[in-house]
């Protein structure tokens, strides 16, 4: 309390002289950033000559930081790459990232303008900081570079920005998703082309397309960059439809920021290129042109066609998929002087590029409520006078998704009542447009509590068994978004009862998995008969009839599994309304599992019937073993003869079966050498399949010769 109260004392002095006093202050206290000087021009203050108190924006403005000022509510953001600060008028303490960080001395103002301890929150935002009270000079160091924790392939979509963090926009090499890294003023960066070593450069050295190795740090900031890029050199044959020609062979797809420049170092339409030696950078990753060096010199119309051409049709720095209220970006190089239009799916009417300069055209799309583009690349044409040229697809698909999430099947019903003290508790979801449900957006509360992290969620629902619930009402609530952003919030109440459970006990038949076709008969005894039951299996099915047993309190009912369900332990759960009117809920202690039904198996196909041994044309010993193939279990006959000179007739024959393999085989070896006549010239080996009643089905022969 004494140092505050001498404080202010101060602070009336200076705000009675102030002009006087901060010219003595700034001539007495230096501050040294790195061995720079960035004494601000601002009154400096001392705190009981221990500290300096120093102009806060003009001060951590120095330090790199971007600054914020909220005068009614007396409280200050100064952010840089990784680290948030926030402090306010009167408290000694601050936030850096959320986290409180207590101070001796906080933030105060004077005359209205914003003062902080130097070297408390110089060390605050990660610098080094040391005061000597003896020479009054404020050394303030910058911190050992970040530690990189993690490496991020990307490519870098546009220049880097000009503000404070610089912010690289890139599109993810993995997964393909853009997003903004801010870059640590500290950051070591290297560009170079691929196969070379990469060298030093500067932020203002990076260029569109070019592959980007990033080393990140825990918060996400890029602590290194070392920047690749391909080169080409050659003829340009043509440049249409998203795809640059070669004379001297070679096709590349354009880069979604594809630029050229003539020569001279000006602008030049990319229509313009064509038939011109070129210099082409190249994304390492895609082999996409990004930039065009020309020999021609710079001239931003493209020259004139006989019909109009569309160079290349973009959707730029596009990020599936895109809601309601976002801004689609398309941009269209081409002829000028022309009609430019895209189609749009399931839209009336073609929407309209302005021509923003010869031969560029471009319209930001605002996405209306309803507009649904399931995953598709959009189509664009160009018109004049002269004709209408090719269609031509967007580079990348494009997902539009507008419609939110819808919650049904809760379990218990809404106003439902449920006999156990520690009931399930459930929903489905169902995405009504094409981006899908994220399950990591959902989250649930019970009776106003977080109940997220005892909740098992997937993309078609969630089941969470609760801690024992006390009798009486209770509220369960729901949110969940898909990936657009798109979100439904559901809530609903429902009973615990005080008496004992009105449904006795639930089974069902399935002893096992059950596949499309099979049938599951669930079984519910109630305490009285009531007005109605069903039965649901989670993510299959639910509202199936139930029909009471007669003279009994059993109600039954089947379910006979279609081909498209599939479930893995889905819960079998019964409702059964009282003849009260209200909702009873029990769930079977087995659940069930739906999987795939049985591949077919096809029986294999019948064998060829065909001669394998000896081949045709064969040379062989003077033993053989006649063989070949067939449908098995059925009969083959065959039968061997030969010719020498003049001379021919029978060698030897025989039968045999077909075996399981599909392959027949004679018995025994047959001799081909002749008493009298010795080795023949030529021998045949014909062979017959039999079918019923020894009919000849199909038959084979092969010539060969043989020695001895």
């Amino acid at each position: 309390m004494r140092l505050r109260t001498r404080f202010f004392i101060i602070a009336m002095a200076v705000s009675m002289s102030l002009a006087g006093f901060s010219a003595m202050a700034a001539d007495n206290v230096q501050v040294t950033l790195d061995g720079t000087d960035i004494t601000p021009g601002e009154p400096i203050l001392m705190w009981d000559m221990i500290f300096p108190l120093l102009p806060a924006q003009s001060y951590l403005q120095a330090l790199g930081a971007t600054v914020g000022w909220d005068a009614a509510a007396e409280q200050l953001d100064a952010e840089l790459p990784g680290i948030h600060l926030v402090m306010w008028a009167g408290r000694n303490w601050a936030t850096v990232n959320g986290q409180r960080e207590n101070m001796e001395y906080g933030l105060e103002t004077i005359s209205g303008v914003p003062y902080v301890p130097g070297p408390a929150t110089a060390r605050l935002l990660g610098f080094n900081a040391d005061f000597s009270a003896d020479t009054l000079v404020l050394a303030i160091t910058s911190p050992a570079a970040p530690e990189v924790e993690m490496q991020l392939a990307a490519t870098l979509l546009a220049p880097p920005g000009e503000g404070v963090p610089v912010v690289l926009t890139v599109r993810e090499q993995e997964s393909g998703r853009v997003r903004d890294v801010p870059l640590d003023q500290r950051a070591t960066i290297a560009r170079g082309r691929t196969g070379d070593p990469a060298t030093p450069a500067t932020v203002d050295d990076l260029q569109p397309g070019d592959l980007l190795d990033l080393g990140l740090t825990r918060q996400g900031v890029a602590a290194t960059v070392s920047a690749s890029y391909g080169q080409q050199l050659g003829t340009i044959a043509s440049i249409q439809g998203n795809q640059l020609q070669l004379q001297e062979g070679g096709v590349f797809p354009l880069g979604e920021g594809v630029s050229a420049v003539g020569s001279d170092g000006t602008p030049l339409h990319v229509l313009g290129t064509a038939g011109e030696a070129a210099i082409l950078r190249l994304n390492p990753a895609t082999n996409a042109v990004w930039g065009i060096f020309s020999q021609r010199r710079g001239n931003p119309v493209p020259p004139d066609a006989a019909e109009p051409v569309i160079a290349g049709f973009f959707v730029p720095g596009y990020d599936t998929p895109l809601t309601a209220g976002e801004t689609l970006q398309l941009v269209m190089l081409g002829s000028a002087g022309g009609t430019a239009t895209v189609l749009l799916p399931g839209q009336a009417t073609a929407l309209t590029l302005a021509e923003i300069a010869p031969g560029v055209y471009a319209a930001d799309l605002e996405i209306p409520d309803g507009m649904e583009i399931a995953s598709t690349r959009l189509t664009g044409r160009l018109a004049n006078a002269a004709g209408q040229s090719a269609s031509v697809q967007s580079t990348v698909e494009v997902m539009v998704d507008t419609l939110p999430p819808r919650v049904y099947n809760m379990t218990p019903p809404p106003d439902g009542v449920v006999e156990a003290v520690q009931p399930r508790i459930s929903a489905s979801f169902q995405d009504r447009g094409p981006s899908g449900i994220d399950p990591s957006s959902v989250s649930v509360t019970l009776d106003g509590r977080d109940a997220s992290p005892r909740a098992e969620v997937t993309a078609t629902g969630f089941v969470r068994t609760p801690e024992r619930l006390t009798p009486g009402r209770h509220s369960f609530g729901v949110e969940v978004s898909d990936f657009a952003g798109n979100t439904a919030m559901e809530s609903w109440e429902f009973m615990v009862a005080a008496t004992g459970p009105q449904i006795v006990g639930v089974t069902h038949d399935a002893a096992g998995p059950l596949r499309p076709g099979d049938t599951i008969a669930v079984s519910a005894t109630v305490a009285a008969t009531g007005q109605r039951a069903n039965f649901e299996i989670a993510g299959v099915v639910n509202g199936v009839a139930m029909q009471l047993e007669p003279g009994t309190t059993t109600y039954t009912g089947t379910y006979t599994v279609r081909e498209a369900d599939r479930v893995d332990n889905g819960q079998v759960t019964v409702h059964f309304t009282d003849a009260g009117g209200t909702v009873h809920d029990a769930t079977a202690d087995t659940p069930v599992s739906i999987v795939a039904p049985e591949p077919e198996v096809e029986a294999p196909a019948a064998a060829a019937f065909s001669i394998t041994a000896p081949e045709q044309g064969q040379q062989t010993g003077r033993n053989i073993t006649p063989a070949g193939t067939g449908p098995a279990g059925e009969r083959v006959q065959w039968v061997i003869t030969y010719q020498k000179l003049i001379l021919g007739g029978e060698v030897a024959r025989g039968t045999a079966t077909v075996a399981d393999d599909g392959t027949w085989q004679a018995d025994a070896p047959v001799d081909l050498k002749l008493l009298l006549v010795g080795m023949a010239d030529r021998y045949t080996l014909t062979a017959q399949l039999l079918g019923e009643g020894d009919a000849v089905v199909d038959e084979a022969s092969v010539n060969f010769t043989a020695r001895e």
